[in-house]
């Protein structure tokens, strides 16, 4: 969708890119066009790496007539590895659906009394993520079990006709003749769901799970993350998922328990099935191609800076990416969800792409002016502030 950007290079030149060349105003007041070559391509190289080539300050994207589809969220139950096979089989069987998962846990209740307000007044004018500790709560009525953080299966319609909102009926009967154990068939009960979870959008991390008072008296959090987007398939994960003894469905640890275990405050898992990334072309991408059919990711929230929570989300990825009996395509790890580990930043976020980056790095930042924590052509594997 994005058809061209305005940057700020390394020399302080000022430059619009687009797919096939670079147009370049210096310093002097000269003019400078430049098509790219596969040793050139800044066009792919800002398209997931682009902190380490400049500063972009513009982007021109298509907009089209008709708006996109919104996803309907579902509560589910997913309480054993031939849930998550079901749920994948369903992924791999429609190019009509994208489906997605979604998992929270709150170690931490809350600043009092901020933490009963109204979701939507008096300090926020919209619906936040406080509404996933409604649904956790309602569960029981909705005749799931309570005793386990709920999963929420989103569904967005991407293929055929259809309206603002995907319907839920065609939805509901595809996952059940898939065997996906819905917790909700009622089509009016998703839809108002749906809403109260405001899609899964929120305007930063804390969103889900704090009230903007609380916001405002806590500050920001640190967040520590773990992600995997190279897997075969959700088995191996889904072990983990259910029976981890401190963040799994099934821990037998009270939240004060985890809390005091790792310091985390919040957390959430939310996993992809293969067709996030099948439909789109990856070609003048710079993130790694071999990404797998299934993906996933785990992050948490802590508030000191002092608290075991990154080591814990640490030791919960290297059970997966250290475990060769777990089937992977490669390493692959979303550049948006960073961490240090002994296994190589470069062919984590980048894969067979990284060498090529290296070199169109020296062609526009050959000083190395644009460089943080896992930048294209760092040095430090562990750089990490926690």
């Amino acid at each position: 969708n994005v058809l061209q950007m305005k940057m700020v290079l390394a020399d302080g030149s000022y430059a619009t890119v687009n797919k096939q060349f670079v147009t370049i105003k210096r310093l002097t007041g000269e003019r400078e066009k430049i098509y790219f070559s596969t040793e050139n391509d800044l066009w792919f190289a800002l398209r997931g790496a682009g902190t380490s080539f400049g500063i972009v300050t513009e982007f021109l994207y298509t907009v089209y007539k008709r708006p996109e589809t919104f996803p309907i969220l579902i509560p589910i139950d997913l309480s054993s590895l031939e849930d998550f096979r079901n749920i994948e089989n369903a992924a791999a069987n429609t190019k009509k659906y994208l489906i997605t998962c979604y998992s929270t846990r709150r170690y931490f209740d809350g600043v009092f009394p901020y933490n009963l307000l109204p979701y939507n007044l008096p300090y926020s004018m919209k619906i936040g993520g406080k509404h996933f500790v409604l649904i956790n709560k309602l569960q029981g009525l909705l005749g799931m079990t309570s005793t386990a953080p709920f999963v929420l299966i989103t569904v967005t319609q991407v293929q055929g006709a259809s309206g603002r909102f995907t319907d839920p009926i065609p939805v509901i009967n595809y996952l059940k003749y898939h065997k996906v154990k819905l917790g909700i068939e009622i089509p009016k009960i998703i839809n108002l769901l749906t809403s109260l979870a405001g899609y899964l959008t929120v305007g930063n991390y804390e969103d889900g799970f704090l009230t903007l008072k609380e916001q405002q008296i806590l500050g920001n959090l640190n967040i520590a993350s773990a992600a995997m987007y190279g897997m075969k398939n959700s088995q191996g994960f889904g072990n983990i998922f259910l029976n981890h003894p401190i963040f799994g469905q099934k821990t037998k640890l009270s939240p004060e328990k985890v809390k005091a275990k790792t310091g985390c405050d919040f957390c959430w898992f939310s996993f992809n099935f293969d067709n996030h990334l099948r439909f789109r072309n990856y070609s003048r991408v710079a993130i790694s191609p071999e990404f797998g059919v299934f993906q996933w990711d785990f992050s948490c929230l802590f508030r000191s800076t002092n608290s075991r929570c990154p080591k814990a989300v640490r030791d919960l990825k290297r059970l997966i990416s250290l475990d060769k009996s777990i089937p992977k395509i490669s390493q692959f790890q979303y550049g948006n969800t960073p961490s240090c580990e002994g296994i190589d930043f470069g062919s984590r976020y980048w894969g067979s792409h990284y060498p090529r980056l290296t070199r169109i790095k020296k062609i526009w930042d050959p000083s190395n002016v644009f460089n943080h924590c896992h930048s294209v052509g760092s040095t430090e594997q562990f750089c990490c502030p926690y």
